[in-house]
């Protein structure tokens, strides 16, 4: 069986075989590989890094405002607090990394169920590669997000004077443990991304992270409050990382609050991955 393709000179209209194909001859270029989990995955977080240098002003709320938050409470309050603003630096700096990461963990929902609605999402959906990459490749750009965060807060600091007692090793392997409980928590925030039946709807839930911020041992220690409220901060897990983040770059190593926050964000992925990418499968 052939196919022949033929073409007209412009003057005499003679018809000419221009070439002749067999089937045989277009069976022989070989289909291209499928994409690997790691291909689609890095495909995908490419697209998600992207845009973030094409709309730098999404980076405000991870770099400008955590820095004049930080920079506000302790020249205001450091004095009243700590009774110097060197003392309460070296106790807020650790607590406003955790804030200013955790606040921002929503953004992915949003951006998630803002493809839905633009219809982004079912074109990914339909490329021949790993399903799941959409959610895992929006993750590298969360990890951007979360990482210039942590950068900004640490990088204030240091110029208002903090000096992190643990050294590079104990600050590195603060920030790997906050970036990796943020991505953790980041899948709660897919779960909601992918039900909501708008990126209004998320932004709204997202307020849920303020009360789970503010008591979390990031602004003065729980010691000093009420003895009920003592109690709903003691089983907050933000107040754990604060205080996880703290001791490491205090330099006291791995204590209680580091495993309790790896307890808690090994919980969050088993329970929230499994069942984002159920509910993923069935959209």
């Amino acid at each position: 069986m052939s196919a022949e393709t033929t073409e007209y000179t412009p003057n005499t209209g003679e018809e000419r075989v221009d070439r002749t194909e067999t089937l045989e001859n277009l069976m022989a270029y070989p289909a291209p590989a499928r994409p690997t989990a790691v291909r689609s995955v890095a495909l995908l977080g490419g697209r998600a890094l992207s845009h973030l240098r094409r709309e730098p002003v999404q980076l405000i709320d991870v770099t400008i405002f955590p820095v004049l938050m930080m920079v506000m409470f302790t020249y205001l309050l450091g004095g009243a607090i700590s009774g110097s603003t060197d003392a309460y630096l070296s106790f807020l700096l650790p607590g406003m990394m955790v804030m200013s990461v955790v606040l921002c963990t929503a953004a992915g929902g949003v951006r998630l169920n803002t493809d839905i609605e633009r219809g982004v999402f079912d074109r990914l959906r339909t490329l021949v590669g790993w399903r799941p990459a959409p959610l895992v490749g929006s993750l590298v750009g969360d990890v951007a997000r979360y990482t210039l965060a942590v950068s900004s807060v640490l990088g204030a600091g240091l110029v208002l004077g903090f000096r992190p007692q643990g050294g590079v090793g104990g600050t590195v392997a603060a920030v790997a443990l906050l970036v990796l409980f943020a991505v953790c928590l980041t899948w709660v925030w897919l779960l909601v991304g992918l039900v909501a039946r708008s990126a209004a709807s998320v932004t709204a839930a997202s307020t849920l992270l303020f009360p789970l911020a503010f008591l979390g041992d990031v602004f003065v220690p729980a010691q000093t409050l009420p003895g009920w409220l003592r109690v709903v901060v003691e089983v907050n897990p933000v107040a754990h990382l604060a205080r996880a983040v703290r001791d490491l770059m205090a330099g006291a190593g791995v204590t209680s609050s580091v495993v309790w926050t790896l307890v808690c964000a090994l919980v969050l992925v088993v329970v929230f991955v499994p069942w984002t990418l159920a509910v993923y499968r069935r959209r």
